[in-house]
């Protein structure tokens, strides 16, 4: 556990270095290495490699992963990382324009200090997309979802 706990910080440091495709290829290793050892353990580079998607790719694509993360942390009495999907759905459902379920998930998410540079960055992003949301009048009441 001690290898995949090193291989996530070497990750971490070439994301901030921008390095963003060698970063993911270790954010996987690590996980994988804990996967094989304790199922929770791997949130973390799990969680990595989607902020990598939502802060340099397409947002929307990390539905799913969040999705599964979020069930899984639940069922694992994982709160820290519950929130931080919650946080990376948040993003999710702005880019999506999914405005009850934004409301609805940032009541969930609002009453937690933002402290890690990642939060901050996934609440400001979430922001972001709101506001350019509300200024172009995209900002209606309800679910834009097709059939919702």
């Amino acid at each position: 556990m001690r290898r995949a706990n090193l291989i996530n910080e070497r990750a971490e440091v070439l994301r901030a270095r921008g390095r963003l495709e060698e970063a993911a290829v270790l954010y996987r290793e690590s996980a994988e290495i804990l996967a094989a050892v304790d199922a929770v353990r791997q949130f973390l580079p799990r969680l990595n490699l989607v902020f990598i998607e939502i802060f340099h790719g397409d947002p929307a694509s990390t539905e799913g992963e969040l999705l599964l993360l979020l069930r899984r942390a639940r069922e694992a009495d994982q709160t820290t990382t519950a929130w931080y999907a919650s946080l990376g759905l948040l993003v999710v459902d702005a880019k999506l324009g999914r405005w009850a379920a934004f409301d609805a998930r940032l009541d969930e998410v609002s009453d937690t200090v933002l402290h890690d540079p990642d939060a901050q960055r996934l609440a400001s992003l979430s922001g972001e997309l709101a506001a350019a949301a509300g200024e172009q009048g995209d900002r209606g009441g309800g679910d834009h979802r097709a059939g919702v």
